[in-house]
C-alpha cells in the first residue's frame, strides 16, 4: 500500500504552476494580439482616411484661393480657375472617398464655381457677396473634412447639397446672389458649426 501525502504527488505540485502559468500566457497572448490586431486596423484605417483627407483639403484650399483671385491666369476667371483645381482634387480623391457624407459637401462646391461662373458678368450681384457665397461651401466642406479626420460624426452643413443648390438657384429670381434671394436665406439659417466640438 502506497500512503499518499495530503500536500499531493510532487509531481503534481510540481507541474500545476507550470500548466496555470502556460495557460495564462496563451490567453494573455491572444488577448494581446485581438488588441494589436484593432489597433493596427484602427492605424490602417487612419492611413486611409489621411490619404483621402489630406489632398482633398488640398484641393479645397488652392480651389480658395483662385475664388480669393489668388493665382489666377490672365484672362481667365476666377471662377473657372477654382473649378479646375476643385476638379482636379475631385478626380483624384473620389474613386478614394467612401464617405458619402463627405463627397455630397465637396460636390456642393463644385455646383456653387459653376453657377456662380454661368452668372459672373451678369450685373446681377456684387462679386464680394459671390465670393462669400463661394467661400461659405468651401468652409462647409473644409469642416467635414476636419470632422472626418478626427472620426466624428460630421456637423450639420452649413452650405446646402448640390442638388439643394441647384434648386435654390432654379427658382426664376432675377438675382439669385443677392441677399434675399433663397440661396442666401438657406445660408442664414445654417450657421456654420465650430472647427471642433
Amino acid at each position: 500500500m502506497c500512503s499518499s501525502s495530503p500536500r499531493g504527488s510532487p509531481l503534481l505540485t510540481t507541474l500545476l504552476p507550470a500548466v496555470i502559468g502556460a495557460a495564462l500566457g496563451v490567453g494573455g497572448g491572444l488577448l494581446l494580439r485581438r488588441g494589436e490586431h484593432k489597433w493596427g486596423e484602427q492605424r490602417d484605417r487612419f492611413a486611409r482616411d489621411l490619404q483621402v483627407a489630406k489632398p482633398l483639403d488640398h484641393a479645397l484650399v488652392e480651389t480658395q484661393r483662385r475664388v480669393q483671385n489668388e493665382l489666377v491666369p490672365e484672362g481667365e476667371s476666377r471662377w473657372m480657375a477654382a473649378h479646375r483645381e476643385w476638379a482636379d482634387g475631385w478626380m483624384r480623391i473620389t474613386p478614394n472617398l467612401t464617405d458619402l457624407a463627405l463627397e455630397e459637401r465637396y460636390r456642393a462646391v463644385g455646383t456653387i464655381l459653376l453657377a456662380v461662373n454661368d452668372f459672373d458678368g451678369a450685373g446681377c450681384h456684387s462679386a464680394a457677396a459671390v465670393v462669400q457665397i463661394a467661400m461659405r461651401a468651401i468652409l462647409n466642406a473644409r469642416l467635414a473634412v476636419a470632422y472626418f479626420l478626427r472620426g466624428t460624426p460630421l456637423p450639420s452643413p452649413c452650405f446646402p447639397s448640390a442638388q439643394e443648390t441647384i434648386d435654390l438657384l432654379a427658382e426664376g429670381e432675377p438675382e439669385p446672389f443677392h441677399a434675399n434671394g433663397s440661396l442666401r436665406q438657406w445660408m442664414a439659417a445654417h450657421d456654420p458649426p465650430p472647427w471642433r466640438e
